[in-house]
C-alpha cells in the first residue's frame, strides 16, 4: 500500500502528511503519475524531509514531478544547490570511475586531493604528466599540502553521503568504515546522473578521475614512490587498473612488472590477481554509466583500438613479456606458497627480468635476510623456451577431470 509505505518512512523521522478531507496530502503525493513505484515513493519522501517548512508542504507536493526521472532531475538539482554542483559531479565521476566501489575515507581523500589539484593550478598539468611519480607534483605540491576547506570538509561531506545515499547508492551496512559506496544499479538513476553529469558537461574527465585514483592509492602504499609497499590490500589490487585506464603505461609497467609488488601481493592472498594485472584488454574496460550509450559505443569502439595498440605497445617491452611469462608459470605456485615468489624469481634464466631485478634487490638489501630465505639453482635453464601451463577458462561448472590423448595433443 503506497500510503503505508510513506507513513512508515516518514515515522523514522517523526514526521506525517496531513490526511484531512480539506487538505489531503497523503491523497495528492499517492496521485502522481509514478507513485506506484517504491523508489520514486522513497525519493519524494526525502524531498519532502528536506524541505522542512510545514506551512509549505503542500505547495511542494503539488511541485514535485509526476514521473521518476523527472523527479531525479529535480533532485540533482536541489543537491547542486546545496552542495554545488561541481563537488556534485566530481563525486559522481569517482564513485562510477571506481571498479568496486569505494570506502567512505576513500571518497571522502580523493576529493580532498582532487580540490587540492584544482586549487594549485595543477590540473591541466596533472593530465598532460608522462610520469606520475614526479616529486614536485606528488610529494612537495600534494600530499604534504592538503587542506581540508569548505570545499572538503568532513561535514559537508557527511551531509552529501546522508543526501545521495537513499536514492543513488546501492544499500550499505551499518558500518561505513567498510561499507562500499556505489552507484545503484537502477536504469532511471544512472541515466539522470549520466544525462546530467555526461562527458560533454563534467567538471573532471575520467582520465583525470583515473589519474587521482591512481595517485591516491600509489600514495596509500608507497608514500615516497620508491617501491617501498605497503599491505594495503585495496591499494595493491586497484592502483594496476586505475594506472592503466590513466594511459599511464610506463608507471603501469613499472607497477606491475616489480617483484617488490609481486611479492606483497601473494603474501596478502591476491596471487590470483596478479592474473587480472597482465590481462590488458579485462583490465581497461571500466563500465561507465556517465557516458550515453551513443558515446559508449564510439568509445567502445576507439578503446578496442587503443587496446591493439596498448597491447602492442606493452607487450614489445621486454619487461613486460618476461614478467607475464614468470606469472603464467608460477601463479598456481604463488597461489598456495606465496613465499615462493622470490625463489621462483631467482631461478629464472638469468637473462630475464624477474631474475635481474631479484638480483638488484639482493645488492641494495642490508642483510642477506632482508628478503627471506632461497636458495638458486646451480644448473637452472638458461633458455627462454618455458612454456607456461594450458588455461582452460569460460567453464559454466567445475572441471573434475580430464582427458588426454595420447600424442599429448588433445585434450
Amino acid at each position: 500500500d503506497k500510503s503505508e509505505l510513506i507513513r512508515l518512512q516518514l515515522d523514522k523521522f517523526n514526521k506525517h502528511l496531513d490526511e484531512t478531507p480539506f487538505n489531503n496530502q497523503m491523497k495528492l503525493l499517492t496521485g502522481k503519475r509514478d507513485a506506484s513505484n517504491p523508489l520514486y515513493l522513497s525519493l519524494a519522501v526525502e524531498e519532502l524531509r528536506a524541505h522542512g517548512q510545514f506551512e509549505s508542504l503542500s505547495a511542494k507536493i503539488r511541485e514535485l514531478p509526476i514521473k521518476m526521472n523527472l523527479l531525479l532531475d529535480y533532485t540533482l538539482e536541489r543537491l547542486e544547490n546545496e552542495f554545488g554542483r561541481k563537488y556534485l559531479s566530481t563525486a559522481f565521476m569517482f564513485i562510477c570511475a571506481a571498479r568496486d566501489g569505494l570506502l567512505e575515507f576513500e571518497l571522502k581523500q580523493l576529493l580532498q586531493l582532487y580540490f587540492s589539484v584544482e586549487s594549485s593550478n595543477l590540473l591541466d598539468k596533472l593530465v598532460e604528466l608522462s610520469a606520475l611519480r614526479d616529486r614536485e607534483i606528488l610529494v612537495g605540491r600534494l600530499f604534504k599540502e592538503q587542506k581540508t576547506s569548505g570545499a572538503t570538509s568532513t561535514a559537508k561531506f557527511l551531509s552529501f553521503l546522508d543526501s545521495i545515499g537513499k536514492v543513488f547508492l546501492k544499500p550499505r551496512s551499518a558500518s561505513s568504515a567498510t561499507s562500499l559506496i556505489a552507484l545503484k544499479a537502477n536504469e532511471l538513476v544512472e541515466n539522470a546522473v549520466r544525462n546530467r553529469y555526461g562527458t560533454d558537461r563534467q567538471d573532471i574527465s575520467t582520465e583525470q578521475a583515473h589519474k587521482i585514483m591512481a595517485l591516491f592509492y600509489w600514495h596509500s602504499i608507497d608514500k615516497s614512490f620508491e617501491g617501498s609497499w605497503s599491505s594495503n590490500e585495496r591499494a595493491l589490487l586497484y592502483l594496476p587498473y586505475h594506472l592503466l585506464n590513466a594511459n599511464a603505461f610506463a608507471e603501469f609497467i613499472h607497477v606491475t612488472c616489480n617483484m617488490s609488488f609481486i611479492s606483497i601481493k601473494c603474501q596478502l592472498g591476491l596471487a590470483l590477481s596478479l592474473m587480472d594485472d597482465f590481462d590488458l584488454y579485462k583490465s581497461s574496460t571500466p563500465r561507465n554509466v556517465l557516458l550515453d550509450t551513443a558515446v559508449r559505443a564510439r568509445k567502445q569502439r576507439v578503446r578496442v583500438q587503443q587496446s591493439e595498440s596498448l597491447e602492442s605497445m606493452i607487450v614489445e617491452s621486454e619487461r613486460f613479456r618476461d614478467y607475464k611469462q614468470f606469472i603464467l608459470t608460477n601463479y598456481h605456485l604463488l597461489r598456495s606458497n606465496p613465499k615462493l615468489a622470490y625463489q621462483q624469481a631467482i631461478n629464472q634464466p638469468d637473462s630475464s627480468w624477474p631474475s635481474r631485478d631479484l638480483g638488484e634487490l639482493l645488492r641494495k638489501s642490508l642483510s642477506i635476510n632482508a628478503l627471506g630465505s632461497f636458495f638458486e639453482w646451480a644448473n637452472k635453464p638458461q633458455g627462454n623456451n618455458v612454456a607456461p601451463p594450458t588455461r582452460f577458462d569460460d567453464f559454466s561448472t567445475a572441471v573434475c577431470c580430464a582427458v588426454i590423448s595420447e600424442n599429448g595433443r588433445v585434450v
